[in-house]
């Protein structure tokens, strides 16, 4: 396993670590700060590789396809639906995404295709 999977492995254990127990991390509201800085650091380090500004924005169109439009942060979209639980579940869902759509990025992959284009 190389660095970057075993970082990437790490970032993905703290944010089940935060999700499974949110009171734990600060609550409702340092939630979701803590989930978005993993994902931003996350980013960094999975294929295909995004910037700070496509996590974000990643985050927002979730956001606005799952709650509704806005600027607000998940709190002020909830409005009178907002809980931990629902939080929670919502970000569970968008890292789900995330992971799903990344994987590691590292020195295997990079072989493959540049052994591919040996042949």
């Amino acid at each position: 396993m190389t660095s970057q999977e075993r970082l990437l492995r790490q970032l993905d254990e703290k944010l089940d670590s935060i999700l499974d127990n949110p009171e734990g991390w600060g609550g409702i509201d340092a939630l979701e700060p803590l989930v978005l800085l993993l994902l931003l650091l996350r980013a960094a380090l999975a294929t295909p590789r995004m910037t700070h500004a496509e996590v974000l924005k990643q985050y927002r169109v979730f956001l606005a396809t799952r709650l509704k439009p806005g600027v607000g942060d998940i709190r002020e979209r909830l409005g009178d639906a907002l809980s931990l639980e629902t939080m929670v579940e919502l970000l569970r869902e968008h890292v789900s995404s995330v992971r799903a759509h990344q994987r590691p990025s590292g020195f295997p992959r990079y072989m493959a295709v540049e052994s591919e284009a040996r042949h």
